[in-house]
């Protein structure tokens, strides 16, 4: 992006200079898998710091360690609408060993989009009026898909968060029949969808990578991972019918990326069906989930997406 050429189309083996020199060899040829936010804030340290790739490494883990301040006092507010335990949620999903290697030793970009993700959910559920928990919570969950497009799985759930924690009439004591909350939260979901979703697609027409990251959804290097339901299913495919179905993940990708999102989207589905049946950051907490094992090459740090709804919500001491 810092030379001119399209991250969605060209991969690093494309860029003059030292870059191409630290990256492994399987992803030299490929384009990036991020949303427009993140590709435009990577150029912006790229042409500060250029040529120097390790300077640039150490400005992205400053940044790294901003967006963890700013999940933290997200996560601090959030644990208190949802009666959590702050240090708890702080100590899971944070300051454990765990997910400062992940994010700040790494790299890893959840540490920005982690911030903007609990933000849009922390807002929805600390809200004064459903207007602004869906206006301003939806823009800040759209820009964290902006970052990584698996926020979006967020949107429909957070008029769930201010009816929760926020709502008036609930502090009042008073309760509405369940064919009124199914309509409430049809009605606020629709937009708050729609509008994380604008969010996300202005992003990237402002940055001019425009729907580019569409193409590189799911794409990528895919190696054996035990944790991915979608590769089971795929093994247990291959013992019933090897003639069709190839031994190794990476040969039967074809095969696993549609039962992927076939698999999510009924998981997905039963979950928002039986969605008040649960505290809302449980439903975020599984709904996350279900994209890292429906994924056919899900990473460990993947688990920090869940981690940060789990950790508010009200466990047991078990």
């Amino acid at each position: 992006a810092a030379h001119g050429l399209d991250p969605y189309t060209v991969g690093p083996a494309a860029v003059p200079g030292p870059y191409p020199h630290a990256v492994a060899h399987e992803w030299l040829h490929d384009g990036s898998p991020y949303g427009p936010l993140w590709v435009w804030i990577c150029k912006l340290v790229v042409q500060v710091t250029d040529p120097h790739p390790w300077a640039g490494m150490f400005v992205l883990r400053a940044l790294a360690v901003l967006g963890v301040a700013a999940t933290g006092l997200a996560l601090i507010r959030l644990a208190r609408a949802t009666g959590a335990r702050p240090e708890v949620a702080l100590w899971l999903a944070l300051t454990g060993p765990f997910p400062l290697l992940m994010l700040v030793g790494a790299i890893h970009n959840e540490s920005v989009m982690l911030a903007f993700l609990v933000g849009g959910v922390t807002v929805a559920a600390t809200s004064r009026t459903l207007r602004r928990a869906i206006l301003l919570g939806s823009a800040l969950v759209g820009a964290a898909a902006a970052i990584k497009v698996i926020a979006l799985v967020v949107l429909p759930f957070l008029p769930l968060a201010w009816f929760a924690y926020a709502d008036p009439e609930r502090a009042r004591g008073s309760t509405r029949p369940r064919s009124s909350v199914v309509r409430r939260w049809i009605a606020a979901a629709v937009p708050a969808t729609a509008l994380g979703v604008a969010v996300l697609v202005a992003i990237g027409l402002a940055s001019g990578y425009g729907l580019g990251w569409i193409s590189q959804v799911g794409d990528g290097t895919i190696g054996v991972r035990w944790q991915s339901l979608t590769q089971q299913i795929g093994n247990v495919l291959h013992l019933l019918s090897p003639g069709h179905v190839a031994d190794m993940p990476a040969d039967r990708y074809p095969v696993l990326h549609p039962i992927s999102l076939v698999l999510l989207a009924a998981l997905l589905a039963v979950l928002t069906l039986s969605a008040l049946r649960r505290p809302p950051v449980r439903n975020m907490a599984i709904a996350t989930l279900l994209i890292v094992v429906c994924s056919p090459a899900p990473r460990t740090w993947y688990l920090t997406w869940p981690l940060v709804f789990l950790a508010v919500d009200r466990l047991s001491r078990r």
